[in-house]
């Protein structure tokens, strides 16, 4: 795609015994470079190597606040990408806590998330990971 071009999008929907409440169609539109997770592509290790180095030096430990994979992340790349960045982190000694715990959506919206928990519901995938990473 390139500036100015426009994309048109139809759809039609059937629901003979719709009564009331509402129907919602969305397109989102993803500007950047993506790519398939591929485990030995990654950086991760080397990534925090000059951190590593300087909490060693300056004996301070360190704390991973924030990491995860975001929801919509094709596939079971968000469960490697989690699995693969705990492996490195608990290898190297780091004390860390996902993004976040639970994240709160609109009802009926399917909005991307990184959280263990979306609402009420909890992703089963991502808990079984985390487990394993904590044993």
């Amino acid at each position: 795609m390139k500036a100015n071009d426009k994309i048109s999008v139809q759809g039609w929907i059937y629901a003979p015994s719709y009564q009331s409440g509402e129907i919602g169609i969305s397109v989102d539109y993803l500007k950047g470079s993506y790519e398939t997770y591929d485990p030995n592509k990654l950086k991760l290790k080397s990534d925090i190597e000059p951190y590593l180095t300087w909490s060693k030096a300056n004996n301070v430990p360190l704390f991973v606040g924030e990491f995860g994979a975001i929801s919509s992340a094709p596939g079971n790349s968000r469960y490697n990408l989690v699995r693969d960045k705990i492996s490195i982190m608990n290898a190297a000694g780091l004390h860390w806590s996902l993004w976040s715990y639970r994240d709160f959506v609109m009802p009926n919206v399917k909005e991307p998330y990184f959280g263990l928990y979306v609402n009420q519901i909890r992703d089963d995938k991502l808990a079984k990971v985390l487990k394993k990473g904590l044993q």
